[in-house]
This record gives structure tokens, C-alpha cells and sequence, in this order.
């Protein structure tokens, strides 16, 4: 073996070795890191006397419009509920709706795209929020307000 192969024999044990040390995961594991960066051998590279370290850094999902339809609706009627969704990293998404309806302050939960909810029976704006994640739990987030109006007030 070559003086040459040796050396990159053992760049390539040195960069191994650095990638399963404790102190440098243990470094990427901070909360600030974590949930947009990614390490990986091949983002390691070593040169004579100096280490490059390359974090690859994922951008969190797009959400690029939210609608209920029809809105407003009348009471104990149904609105489905839509967004539209994608990850910059092409990863698949996926939609988490949370709505608080008026007066109980009750905390409804639905997972999907679209989903159908049916309107409490008291009129007012009921407040829907929208988590959308990524495969890595990046989060992007939007808001929309549901309005229960009397029969009579509807168009």
C-alpha cells in the first residue's frame, strides 16, 4: 500500500471515529440543532490539520393556503376543513387541525387533509389551528376562523 493510501486510510478511520464520538453527538443533539439539522459521514471531510464539519439544515414544511368550506356555516352543520401543504425537501407532510369551539373552550383534535368538522350549536368564531409536520416533526403553523352564524343570518 501506497504512502498515499495509507494516509487516506486513515483520514478516512479519523473521520469515522469523529462522526461516533460522544462529545460531538452529544453537540448536535442540542435543542437548537436538533430539529433542523442533519449529520451524516459524508458530511465530515478532514484536510491536513483542519476539520470541516457541514450540517445539513432542512427548512420546515410551506403551508400555502387554509380554507373551510363553507364558511360561515349554521349551527351543528359541516365545514371541511383544507390546506395545502409541501416540504421544501420534498418529504411527505402531514396535517394535525385543532379547533376551539366558543364558550366551553372545548379543544377538538383531527389528523387528515381535508377533514370534515361539524360546528358546535353556539353561534360565534370558532378558532381553528393547523400544525403541519414533516418526517423530522419540523412544524409549520396557520391559523383560520370558523364562523357559526344563526340560519337566519346566512346568505
Amino acid at each position: 500500500m501506497t504512502r498515499s493510501c495509507r494516509a487516506a486510510e486513515s483520514q478516512k478511520r479519523r473521520i469515522a471515529a469523529l462522526a461516533e464520538s460522544p462529545r460531538l453527538q452529544k453537540a448536535l443533539s442540542a435543542s437548537f440543532l436538533r430539529p433542523f439539522c442533519v449529520l451524516s459521514a459524508a458530511s465530515l471531510c478532514l484536510l491536513p490539520g483542519v476539520l470541516f464539519l457541514f450540517l445539513a439544515c432542512a427548512k420546515p414544511p410551506v403551508i400555502t393556503s387554509v380554507t373551510a368550506a363553507p364558511n360561515p356555516v349554521g349551527p351543528n352543520a359541516r365545514t371541511q376543513l383544507s390546506a395545502l401543504a409541501s416540504s421544501p425537501m420534498g418529504e411527505t407532510v402531514t396535517y394535525h387541525w385543532y379547533i376551539v369551539e366558543p364558550g366551553s373552550g372545548t379543544l377538538l383534535q383531527s389528523v387528515g387533509n381535508p377533514v370534515i368538522y361539524e360546528a358546535g350549536k353556539l353561534a360565534g368564531f370558532y378558532h381553528v389551528a393547523l400544525r403541519v409536520l414533516d418526517q423530522h416533526s419540523r412544524p409549520a403553523d396557520d391559523t383560520l376562523e370558523i364562523e357559526v352564524a344563526n340560519p337566519c343570518a346566512l346568505p
